[in-house]
């Protein structure tokens, strides 16, 4: 009912507040109902990218790689893109049930080629070194 009387705005606040207090499930809830209510709206993007963070964090790795894999898709200009390549690359690199060094270098050289400005940029070249200098 937030959306009604005071904007999607306040569906967004009001879910970022609850994930900040530790309601995941809560927080996860109310940014699928901003994407819902408003897919093209300002918020949304961001919305999909903190659902997609939250199952990174909570180490929901199969749900995360699905998550930031439509957000790719769906958000190709969105100011999280970097944060998501990331993201994916350390998966790839780091969490040994997923990992694949293939997927991941090619995830960090996006990251390197595309965003030279990202606060990822010194991190994804030292991974991407470590793994070269080490696995192949």
């Amino acid at each position: 009912f937030l959306d009604r009387e005071f904007g999607i705005g306040s569906r967004f606040y009001g879910a970022l507040a609850l994930e900040y207090s530790g309601d995941t499930i809560g927080a996860i809830s109310g940014y699928q109902g901003v994407i819902s209510h408003n897919p093209e709206g300002y918020f949304t993007p961001e919305a999909a990218w903190r659902i997609a963070r939250m199952f990174y964090n909570a180490r929901a790795f199969d749900r995360a790689i699905q998550e930031y894999a439509d957000f790719l898709q769906t958000y190709p200009r969105s100011p999280f893109i970097d944060d998501v390549l990331m993201d994916l690359a350390r998966i790839y690199d780091q969490v040994y049930v997923h990992q694949n060094f293939d997927i991941a270098i090619k995830l960090y050289d996006r990251l390197l080629n595309d965003f030279t400005e990202s606060p990822h940029h010194d991190t994804a070249q030292a991974r991407k070194k470590f793994i070269l200098e080490n696995y192949f």
